[in-house]
Formats: C-alpha cells, structure tokens, sequence
C-alpha cells in the first residue's frame, strides 16, 4: 500500500511539473515528446499578399531538436530524395495552415503541388525553410501545423504548432 501511495505522490508531481503551455512547438494532444519539432516565424504579422502563392509565399523554419528522425508528407514529390529542403505546406500534406474561428481552428485551402507530396525525413538537430502559401488568406489569427510520425511507413503521431500570427 505505500509503495502504491509514494507512486502516485511521484506520478502527481510529475503530471503537475509537465503542465506547461508550449504551444508554439506541439500540440500537447498528440505530442509524441513536446519539444522535437518547433515551427518558428519571421514575424508575428503577415499581409494576405505575402502568403499569396504569385509573391512566394511565407517562410518558417521547422528544426528537429531531437536525437532521433521523424517522417512527414511535406516533401515535394517530384524530388527523389528522403531529405529535402525546403519542404511545403500543401494541399494532400502533413501540413496545413490553419485560421482561428472563435475557439476553434479550421484548415484554409493552400496550394496543391503539380507532382503531389510525399514523406520525406527530418533529420535530428537540423532546420529546414518551411514554404506556406494560399490565396485563400483573410485578415485574422492563423497557425501552422504538421503532423509527424517515427517511422515513413507508420501514421502520423504528433504534431508540432507554430505560434499564431496574424493576417492582415
């Protein structure tokens, strides 16, 4: 009975330390280990012409600050290679920018690659320039996400989230 007691005094404390918000790097509902994949902006403010697809789009930056791959659809399917750079929020991908509708986030229509996506790794402890872009972007809050998994076969298990910037 105290071993029980201690393990869930232990399992408390450490469900309690682990309550922090970061938000910016992955949604603590389907982390695999909060932390290994970070999106992070140039800015905090985007005009909906910047993200339009004519003036290139918008770059982020995704960094794997972990000591293992991971495997997304977000490479262009048109490059044979596992690792590429850079990699692209599309249409069919891993990755969608998503707008902010009261409490909820709802996926905005982006742009749909001529030779489609396919699953690429992201290396541990590197950095890849991250294209987003649509013409479907209004003024309001928005955020990018991609999902993640451990193996290119397996399904997505994680998910890593930008911090919200504005559309103006």
């Amino acid at each position: 009975m105290t071993k029980r007691l201690l393990a869930l005094l232990v399992g408390g404390a450490l469900a309690a330390c682990s309550g922090s918000d970061n938000s910016q790097s992955t949604d603590p509902i389907n982390s695999i280990v909060a932390g290994q994949l970070t999106i992070a902006l140039s800015k905090t403010s985007y005009s909906a012409s910047e993200l339009n697809p004519s003036s290139g789009g918008v770059r982020a930056t995704l960094g794997n600050t972990s000591d293992q791959a991971f495997y997304s659809m977000i490479g262009d399917a048109f490059n044979g290679a596992i690792e590429q750079n850079p990699l692209y929020v599309a249409n069919g991908s891993d990755a969608s920018l998503e707008r902010q509708q009261g409490s909820d986030w709802v996926a905005v229509n982006g742009v749909q690659m001529i030779e489609g996506v396919k699953v690429i790794s992201i290396l541990p402890g590197k950095s890849y320039d991250l294209i987003v872009q649509s013409s479907a972007a209004t003024p309001g809050n928005y955020r990018i996400v991609i999902a993640y998994r451990n193996t290119a076969s397996a399904s997505a298990t994680g998910r890593a989230v930008s911090a919200t910037f504005e559309v103006r």
